[in-house]
């Protein structure tokens, strides 16, 4: 492939993982339906695109999904159906009700729930949904 044409791709494709991941955070996606478009995107490359090119691609998606970690997403433990976050600026933050321990014992499931949603993102009852 001439270094013209990967750059085009690029710069197509750069705008491409943005979108997937904008549309995640949009739709409250969980990690699995986001990590299919990714997949998808990556299919959908031209079958002669350089090593170098689609390693970068996976290092910009794996940037903008920290970027999710930091921003979007907090670790909660849902408890009689209801969650608590471990995040002390949260508005479901657990400090009041329980104790660590006793939040931990008694909890339903945890994993990674969209800020300000109760959608979740990564928990252990999605894992087994959602495999690929």
């Amino acid at each position: 492939m001439k270094l013209d044409t990967a750059i085009k791709i690029k710069m197509s494709a750069m705008s491409r993982v943005s979108d997937v991941i904008y549309m995640g955070v949009l739709c409250k996606q969980t990690s699995s339906e986001i990590n299919m478009a990714f997949i998808k995107l990556k299919g959908d490359l031209p079958k002669d695109t350089p090593q170098w090119l689609i390693y970068y691609f996976n290092g910009i998606y794996d940037t903008m999904i920290h970027k999710l970690y930091m921003n979007d997403l907090e670790f909660c433990y849902l408890v009689n159906g209801k969650l608590y976050s471990i995040v002390k600026t949260s508005r479901r933050y657990y400090g009041d009700k329980f104790s660590p321990k006793d939040l931990y014992d008694s909890q339903e499931s945890s994993g990674h729930y969209w800020i300000d949603s109760n959608k979740p993102f990564f928990n252990g009852e999605q894992n087994e949904r959602d495999q690929f």
